[in-house]
C-alpha cells in the first residue's frame, strides 16, 4: 500500500474483517430509469396516518391485543416481527407484520411482576439477536434476562444481585447492544454512570467506559443514555448530563468528545440533553438534541488520511471479498453463489477527531410545531440509504422525515394534534424503519400502542356486508391518505373492485349490495355513496 507501511495496512484490514455485513449498515445501489422508479426511494413518502399493530382501541389492557405503557421496541427485519417492551405488563410481545390482527405472542414474562424465572418486573429495553433470543433489560429487577426462542423462563446474563454500583450489579440500564460474533453484551448503566460489557458465562461486567462516580471528566460519563456501537466494540454515548457525545474506543481508559462538551446550551458547538445518538456509514454523528428542540449532526474530521488506495482479498464467512481502501470509506464487494453485495464500510482512523462545531440539521429554530421546529424531540433513526432522519417529535405528538440538505421537515406521521385517532399521535418516543416494507414503526406511548405507517390497504369481503357498514365506513374512512385502496366486496355473486394509486380521498363509487330497496339487490356506481347517507356518515 502506498503511504503507509505494512503494520499500518493490516491494522486497517484487520478492522475491516471485524465488520459483520448484518450491522454494517449496506448500501444498495438502486437503478432509477424510467422502469425501476417504484424502487427509487428518494422520492418515498409515508403515509399521515397509522394503523396500530396494537392498541387500536387505544385502551390500558393485558390481553393479545393490548399493551401497557410499552417503552421499548425492536424490529427484526430480516423475519418481519416487531418486538415490544410492555413495560406495565412486565413482559415482551412479538407482533408480526404479516400477521398484524392476530395479536401478540409472549416471549418474555407476562407472569406478573415479580423476580422469578419467568417474571419481568418493568422491562424498558429489548434486544434481539440473529437466533431469536431475546434479551431484556428488567429495570426493577436490576438485571438483564436472555429468553431463548420458545423458553418459558428466562436466564439472568447480567446483573440480578440488586440495585448497586458492584460489577456484578446493574443501576437501570437504559440500552443493550448484542456484539453477534461473540454474544458479548453492551448495557448503558444509567444510574451507575458507565458502560458495562459482559462476556458470557461470566458472573460480573467488565467497566468499558466511564467510572463508578459520575462526572466531566474524559473517563467519566454522567447519565449515559443511548449508546452506537460498532463491530470492532468501538462505543458511542449519548451522556445526558454532560450534554457531549463520547467515542469510547475499544480498550481506551478515556473517551472522546465528538460532539458537544461545551456546556449545556444552544451553540453550534454546544448540546442540552442529548437522548440518542446514531452513526452513519460515513462517521456522520447524529444526535437527538433533546431540550434543544433539534437533530444535530457532526462530521469527521481526521488529523490524518491513508492517501492511497488498494484492492486486498481476505475471507469473510463463506464469501469471497475485494477490499478498495480509500481516503474515506472501505467498499466491500462481496460474492456469493447466490447474492452480490456491494457495502461501504467508513475507514476512520484511531486518531481521527470530530469537527468542534456540528451543523443543525433539523430543527433549531426554538421549540414550536412549524416544519422547521421541535418540540423536546426523543427518538431518531438514521437511513443510510438515502441520508434521512426519522425523528420522533414528542411533544409534537408527531414523526417527522428529514433529508440531508432540506430546512424543513416532512410530518410522516401524527401532526393532527394530541389524541388517539389512526392519524393522531400521543407523546411518540421511538421510531424505527421497517425497510422490507418501507414503513415506519412509532412506539405510541400514551396511545397505548404500537403504530405501522402504512401505504396500502385491503378490505376482503366474500359476503354482502352492508350490515358492517357502521364498523368498515369508518375504517375505509381513515385509508383516505393511502396511495394504494383495495376494496373487494361481493354483490349478488359478483365481486367489485377498486384499485386506485396515490388516492388523496376515498373514492366511494363503487359497485356494492343496496339494502334501500328491500329485497332488491342491485350494482350500483353510487352504491356506497348511496349506504354512507343513509346511515348517516
Amino acid at each position: 500500500m502506498a503511504g503507509a507501511n505494512n503494520a499500518e495496512q493490516q491494522r486497517m484490514i484487520d478492522r475491516i474483517k471485524c465488520i459483520t455485513f448484518c450491522e454494517a449498515r449496506d448500501v444498495a445501489t438502486i437503478n432509477c430509469d424510467h422502469a425501476n422508479q417504484n424502487n427509487c426511494r428518494e422520492t418515498t413518502e409515508w403515509s399521515t396516518n397509522g394503523i396500530p399493530i396494537v392498541g387500536s382501541d387505544k385502551k390500558f389492557g393485558y390481553d393479545a391485543f393490548h399493551l401497557g405503557s410499552p417503552f421499548g421496541l425492536f424490529v427484526d427485519d430480516e423475519r418481519g416481527n416487531i418486538y415490544v417492551a410492555d413495560t406495565h405488563n412486565h413482559r415482551v410481545q412479538k407482533f408480526n407484520l404479516k400477521a398484524i390482527g392476530s395479536g401478540g405472542i409472549t416471549v418474555a414474562g407476562g407472569n406478573g411482576a415479580g423476580n422469578g424465572s419467568n417474571q419481568l418486573n418493568m422491562p424498558w429495553v429489548v434486544y434481539v439477536d440473529k437466533n431469536e433470543n431475546v434479551y431484556v433489560g428488567d429495570t426493577d429487577n436490576s438485571r438483564i434476562q436472555m429468553w431463548a426462542k420458545g423458553a418459558t423462563s428466562g436466564v439472568t446474563v447480567a446483573g440480578g444481585r440488586g440495585k448497586g454500583k458492584n460489577l456484578n450489579q446493574i443501576g437501570a440500564c437504559q440500552g443493550i447492544f448484542v456484539h453477534e460474533e461473540t454474544n458479548t453484551l453492551f448495557i448503558s448503566d444509567f444510574y451507575n454512570d458507565r458502560i458495562v460489557k459482559w462476556i458470557p458465562e461470566k458472573d460480573e461486567g467488565v467497566i468499558v467506559a466511564g467510572t463508578e462516580v459520575g462526572g466531566s471528566s474524559a473517563n467519566q460519563l454522567s447519565g449515559p443514555r443511548g449508546i452506537f456501537i460498532d463491530q470492532c466494540e468501538t462505543i458511542y454515548i449519548a451522556d445526558l448530563w454532560n450534554s457531549r457525545i463520547q467515542k469510547w474506543e475499544k480498550g481506551a481508559t478515556e473517551g472522546i468528545t465528538v460532539a458537544g462538551g461545551n456546556g449545556k446550551g444552544s451553540a453550534t458547538n454546544q448540546l442540552y440533553d442529548p437522548w440518542d445518538v446514531e452513526v452513519d456509514q460515513y462517521g456522520n454523528v447524529y444526535v437527538a438534541d433533546t431540550s434543544n428542540n433539534r437533530i444535530m449532526k457532526w462530521a469527521p474530521g481526521a488529523t490524518s488520511v491513508i492517501n492511497s488506495t488498494t484492492t486486498s482479498t481476505i475471507p469473510i464467512t463463506t464469501a469471497s471479498a475485494a477490499i478498495i481502501l480509500t481516503t474515506s470509506a472501505a467498499i466491500i464487494s462481496t460474492t456469493s453463489a447466490t447474492t452480490i453485495q456491494q457495502l461501504v464500510i467508513p475507514n476512520i482512523p484511531v486518531n481521527a477527531r470530530w469537527a468542534q462545531q456540528g451543523v443543525t440539521v433539523a430543527g433549531g429554530h426554538q421549540s414550536g410545531n412549524a416544519t422547521n421546529q421541535f418540540f423536546y424531540p426523543k427518538g431518531l433513526f438514521i437511513d443510510d440509504d438515502d441520508q434521512t432522519m426519522i425523528i420522533a417529535d414528542t411533544l409534537n405528538h408527531r414523526i417527522i422525515q428529514w433529508k440531508t440538505g432540506d430546512v424543513n421537515g416532512q410530518v410522516a406521521a401524527g401532526g393532527h394534534g394530541r389524541g388517539n385517532r389512526l392519524d393522531q399521535l400521543s407523546w411518540p418516543i421511538a421510531v424505527v424503519i421497517d425497510k422490507d416494507t418501507d414503513s415506519i414503526i412509532i412506539c405510541d406511548d400514551n396511545n397505548q400502542r404500537v403504530l405501522h405507517s402504512l401505504k396500502w390497504f385491503s378490505i376482503i369481503s366474500y359476503n354482502a356486508s352492508y350490515n358492517y357498514d357502521d364498523m368498515v365506513v369508518p375504517l375505509v374512512l381513515c385509508m383516505s391518505h393511502l396511495e394504494k385502496l383495495t376494496l373487494y366486496r361481493r354483490v349478488q355473486n359478483r365481486n367489485s373492485l377498486i384499485d386506485g394509486t396515490h388516492l388523496h380521498i376515498f373514492i366511494s363509487y363503487i359497485s356494492t349490495d343496496n339494502s334501500i330497496h328491500g329485497f332488491v339487490h342491485y350494482v350500483s356506481a353510487d352504491g356506497i355513496q348511496g349506504t354512507l347517507t343513509t346511515i348517516g356518515y
